[in-house]
């Protein structure tokens, strides 16, 4: 993962790095304002813009799907 990922994750919930193998949405860890704050962030830090469609709950279960989902947008590590 990306150290400017890391920090977004950071700065929205610091549980979410500390969070390997729950669900970040079933377990509470993040809720649909943290999402859309996720989302926000990376767009500005990543100069991406997300597809509607990509703003599911499987894409944000995880930093790891969550990083999958921004590397759709052609970020790299």
């Amino acid at each position: 993962m990306n150290a400017k990922f890391e920090e977004i994750l950071n700065e929205v919930n610091p549980d979410i790095l500390d969070s390997e193998g729950l669900d970040l949405m079933d377990e509470g860890i993040i809720d649909s304002l943290m999402v859309m704050q996720i989302v926000s962030m990376a767009e500005s830090a990543f100069e991406i813009d997300f597809d509607p469609d990509d703003i599911m709950p499987e894409n944000f279960s995880s930093p790891e799907a969550i990083w999958k989902t921004i590397q759709k947008y052609g970020v790299k590590d």
